[in-house]
Formats: C-alpha cells, sequence, structure tokens
C-alpha cells in the first residue's frame, strides 16, 4: 500500500527517505515535493492553502494515488494531508484509508 508523505513546511521528501526499510515490503513510501521546495526550487510556491489543496488532489488522482493509500504529515503537512483527504472526498473519491 502507499504511504503518502506530506513534509512540514519547507520539508522536502528526502525526510521520509529512510522509512522504506524499516516499513517493509507491503508499504510503498511515496514523498510529495512541493514547489519552490528541493528539485522544484524554480517552481513558484504555493502561498496559501486551497490552490495548493487542490493542485495535490489532482496530481494524486492522476497518479493513482486517491484510494487504497494512508496519507502521513508531519507539522503544516499534516494539515495538507488533512485537507486533501477532505477534498477527496467530496470529488467523490474514495481517499486514503489511514490518515
Amino acid at each position: 500500500m502507499p504511504l503518502v508523505c506530506f513534509p512540514y513546511a519547507g520539508g522536502t521528501p528526502s525526510v521520509f527517505h529512510r522509512w522504506a526499510r524499516p516499513l517493509g515490503t507491503g508499504v510503498r513510501v511515496a514523498p510529495l515535493l512541493l514547489p519552490g521546495r528541493g528539485l522544484r526550487l524554480a517552481e513558484e510556491p504555493f502561498t496559501s492553502m486551497v490552490p495548493l489543496v487542490d493542485a495535490v488532489t489532482d496530481a494524486l488522482t492522476d497518479q493513482g494515488l486517491d484510494a487504497d493509500c494512508a496519507f502521513f504529515g508531519h507539522s503544516m503537512g499534516a494539515v495538507l494531508a488533512y485537507e486533501v483527504a477532505c477534498a477527496l472526498r467530496e470529488r467523490g473519491r474514495p481517499g486514503p484509508r489511514g490518515l
């Protein structure tokens, strides 16, 4: 099952890379890289939550990560994970099995 990981404000996926081994083969760590961070530093970062939630929800749906998955968020990432889970439900998608 994919574990979609939402980093803290200013964080990058690198904080989650070491999780794969301890979680085992039943979990695939799928960390988000938001605009304005890491390899996406040249992209304009979001400055408000609603457009960010919409963009992440669209991206997860496009990648098939809108069902049969779990979300983990740290700090601001937890708020984003919750808002994306709510947005998926509002769109009629199953959303994560765990948050």
